[in-house]
């Protein structure tokens, strides 16, 4: 795929891609094609796993956005997972609740790259036209799988396919070793007493190269955590011989002379070996303990292994000796021109790659690739001292999106996510440069719960909530120059725990609400903190933080006036005095589930619409006085979220975008109304946007320059925009 690690091939024509700009180098209202697009923030989120063909093709795995392919000769990665390659009744939010919108396990086929095999929802799916669509395999239901579970979730690898023979493949469940000889028509389960079911973490699997033959390769390797490693030499139906060897494992990979290479993640001393019938425990240096481990298809006796921190160490004897090709900070990391650019700052103020899986790419010797906690990664290994990594992340879009407002005057977009707190997209054809507002390089872990912009000072002043599971993780901060440089709040007494809202009147008056605590307010720009009255104490955290609740708002006219929603006592809170005091206003209603919405609508001072969000029985709920009375907003059965935008032409209220499921048609998808009054509905979009399935639509917000635009994230996915004349 790559020549090298510093010459990056063009995209070339092929396939086509998902989250492509549907015209490049346009301003707003130039004539961008109808339709949804990727909004260009990019990375992740984790990419936990890795497989490679022998042209090539790439397809990795996440633990909460689904999983991708990179075709052979091209560097831009597309999302597998979309509304149609998918089988209908395993498409869509609400159908991988235990899956965490990731990938337990995923594979393609070395002798044909148009075989991929995936574990998702718990289910087996299986493609053999390279992605283009899935089918739901026989292989029962994996109910101990969770691509999102602890520290499971980057252990690899287990799904295999031989290496000669498309159709061959072995997963390694949590309820025992499942084998396919006919590319998944049927499944076959080795007996549990042969080889014992491991639960959380799955089998670990791998084929023995040395020993393809006649268009199979006999000889496997097993990994069952709690028991040791299987041998069988007959084929996948044949007999095995074991446990040997350690009960743990997080990685397993065989090379081309039949040497087998087991890491465990937690073991800093080195990799295991077994060569000659018998294992042993080689050192690898400067190893912070490995998470990958892969062979080499071209090279015998070469394999790698790499850290978290993407310290990578080589034998090139069977794992007689090793190593360091990439010492502890002794490596370099780039990001190609037009690509992802902020990772490359994260990366460079010190925070670790989170390297959990790699692979060789068979179609270019040297070349080596690495899942890790912001995209891929691509190196030319092994090479002498100082090692370049450089990014290969582009097309993946893996945030753990929370939020995505639109500041009017600004022409920016704001978004928060999870594990990078924020960022700010300043043109739709570009990636934003750092994370805020944490440093210049944003070295800090730290997760981004919700953003707002002032609203006397759109253009200028944006806030951004950001912490993590202490307070020397709290992040949060203000920007007085449209994004440009941010500044730490200088106190943090509002603090009580992650997740909670924030909101912004002018300059230098925001209110905070955190954890479960009741809402703080301050008039100098977060210098000092004092508890509001008169909102409730507690009772914020009832809703669970990944459906990310919005309930806490500044008016967009009455500045200094703020509103915020309880959601243990379902009732709505107002303060006219900067939020030093709330007075109760009255009960929303609408159904009380968990991804709680509540807005202000813009040039409408008092005006307020509400959702509970995400769940049979929602609706649109609407506000004229500040909350004391609310009324139906058109007729929903479901509203997921919402957003506001500029006013239609000859219209006077701002137009209202809905995500959800209208009642006369039964239709979940985008609608919009501009009549001011909830009575005609227009739907923009049947399904999600981009027609992404693994994550919802966590926040949507209209933009109030530009008639027709809608931005949305992802809860998982990253974000997106729209554009509806």
């Amino acid at each position: 795929m790559l020549a090298s690690a510093a010459t990056l091939l063009l995209d070339k024509p092929g396939k086509a891609q998902l989250g492509t700009l549907p015209y490049s180098g346009a301003a707003i209202g130039s004539g961008p094609v109808t339709g949804f697009s990727q909004l260009k923030i990019g990375g992740g989120g984790e990419v936990t796993g890795i497989s490679a063909a022998n042209d090539g093709t790439l397809v990795c795995r996440t633990d909460v956005g689904g999983c991708y392919l990179c075709p052979s000769g091209t560097t831009k990665w597309q999302q597998l997972i979309v509304k149609s390659a998918w089988p209908a009744a395993n498409f869509g939010w609400q159908n991988w609740t235990t899956s965490n919108g990731g990938v337990f396990a995923i594979a393609i086929a070395p002798s044909n790259s148009q075989v991929i095999y995936v574990s998702f929802q718990q289910f087996i799916f299986v493609s053999i036209n390279g992605g283009a669509s899935f089918t739901k395999t026989s292989c029962p239901q994996d109910t101990g799988a969770d691509a999102n579970g602890g520290g499971e979730r980057a252990n690899n690898h287990r799904l295999a396919v031989d290496p000669a023979n498309p159709a061959i493949a072995i997963y390694g469940s949590t309820l025992g070793v499942y084998y396919t000889t006919n590319t998944g028509s049927t499944w076959n389960l080795i007996p549990v007493a042969t080889i014992p079911a491991a639960s959380p973490s799955g089998e670990y699997v791998a084929f023995d190269p040395s020993t393809t033959s006649g268009g199979s390769t006999p000889g496997i390797w097993i990994h069952s955590t709690g028991h040791g490693a299987y041998h069988g030499t007959g084929g996948v139906a044949g007999t095995w011989s074991g446990p040997t060897g350690q009960t743990t494992c997080s990685g397993l990979a065989v090379d081309l002379n039949g040497t087998v290479y087991l890491t465990i993640a937690t073991l800093t001393t080195g990799v295991y070996v077994f060569s000659g019938g018998s294992w042993s425990l080689k050192t690898v240096p400067n190893s912070g303990g490995p998470t990958g481990v892969c062979a080499d298809p071209n090279t015998a006796g070469r394999a790698v292994c790499v850290d978290q921190d993407g310290q990578l160490s080589v034998t090139v004897n069977s794992g007689s000796t090793w190593s360091d090709v990439i010492a502890a900070n002794n490596h370099t990391y780039t990001v190609p021109a037009g690509q992802v650019t902020w990772i490359a700052n994260y990366l460079a103020g010190g925070m670790t790659m989170f390297c959990f899986d790699c692979v060789f790419d068979p179609s270019h010797s040297n070349t080596l690739y690495c899942g890790q906690g912001n995209g891929v990664s691509v190196c030319a290994a092994p090479q002498t001292q100082p090692t370049a990594w450089v990014d290969q992340t582009l097309g993946i879009e893996e945030l753990d999106a929370t939020r995505v407002i639109a500041p009017p005057s600004s022409g920016k977009r704001v978004v928060s996510a999870w594990d990078h707190q924020g960022l700010v997209n300043t043109s739709l054809t570009t990636f934003p440069i750092k994370c805020v507002p944490n440093s210049a390089a944003g070295a800090l872990l730290s997760a981004g719960w919700a953003c707002d912009y002032a609203s006397s000072d759109s253009a200028n002043t944006f806030v951004i909530l950001a912490n993590f599971t202490d307070d020397a993780q709290e992040t949060s901060g203000y920007s007085n120059d449209g994004g440009v440089t941010w500044t730490h709040f200088g106190s943090t007494s509002y603090y009580s725990s992650d997740n909670g809202g924030i909101a912004a009147a002018d300059v230098s008056n925001f209110v905070v609400q955190s954890g479960d605590i009741g809402p703080f307010f301050t008039t100098n720009k977060g210098a000092t903190w004092t508890a509001c009255t008169g909102a409730p104490t507690s009772g914020y955290k009832s809703v669970q933080r990944a459906f990310q609740p919005e309930y806490l708002v500044a008016d967009r006219v009455s500045i200094g006036t703020f509103y915020i929603f309880n959601p243990t006592n379902v009732n709505v809170y107002r303060s006219t005095n900067q939020g030093a005091s709330f007075s109760l206003m009255g009960t929303p209603g609408g159904g009380i589930q968990n991804a709680t919405k509540l807005k202000a609508v813009n040039g409408n001072a008092g005006h307020l619409f509400f959702t509970a969000g995400r769940g049979a029985g929602t609706t649109l709920r609407h506000s004229t006085d500040g909350g004391a009375t609310w009324n139906n907003f058109g007729a929903f059965t479901e509203v997921e979220c919402f957003g506001i935008g500029k006013a239609a032409a000859g219209q006077s209220y701002p137009s209202i975008y809905v995500y959800g499921t209208l009642t006369s048609s039964g239709v979940y998808g985008l609608f919009r109304c501009i009549d001011g009054v909830g009575t005609t509905w227009t739907l923009l979009v049947n399904g999600p946007p981009l027609g992404i399935g693994t994550s919802w639509v966590s926040s949507a917000e209209g933009d109030m320059d530009n008639y027709g635009y809608i931005y949305c994230s992802f809860f998982g996915n990253g974000y997106a925009y729209g554009y509806f004349p």
